[in-house]
């Protein structure tokens, strides 16, 4: 391989890997749990979309206050996505972040915008969580 191809090569890897391909389409963002319990805290408009199934959702370990239940396995999301708003700031959680970023990018090509990825999911969250009850039913059961 010549020289050309190589800087080719290099520039197609660092355009992939620093996202500089990003102005074809926005992407969503990786948000950290501290930024995640900062931005509840500031503002009100923000969804909490969990999608982890219903057993982990509502287990003793439960789900951030407020968060609804899309779960993302089972296809919950696919169907009922429609009832989230497009433009909504939308903060997407699962256990560990591997089914939060493929809802993530599902939403993205739905057209959704403001897009947040927890890293870590749940497994980063230190603070209060609820579990399920009758007043606290997961939206996507």
């Amino acid at each position: 391989m010549n020289s050309h191809a190589h800087a080719i090569i290099l520039f197609l890897v660092s355009a992939l890997l620093g996202g500089c391909l990003g102005s074809v389409g926005a992407k969503h963002s990786e948000i950290t749990a501290q930024e995640v319990k900062a931005m509840l805290s500031s503002n009100d408009g923000v969804v909490v979309l969990d999608v982890r199934e219903r057993s982990e959702y509502c287990s003793k370990d439960g789900h951030i206050p407020g968060a609804v239940n899309y779960p993302w396995n089972s296809a919950i999301l696919q169907k009922r996505y429609p009832e989230l708003g497009p433009s909504d700031t939308i903060v997407i959680v699962c256990r560990s972040g591997r089914r939060s970023h493929e809802a993530a990018d599902y939403l993205q090509s739905k057209g959704f915008s403001n897009l947040y990825d927890v890293a870590g999911g749940m497994d980063a969250w230190e603070w209060k969580t609820t579990g399920c009850s009758d007043s606290d039913t997961p939206q996507g059961e």
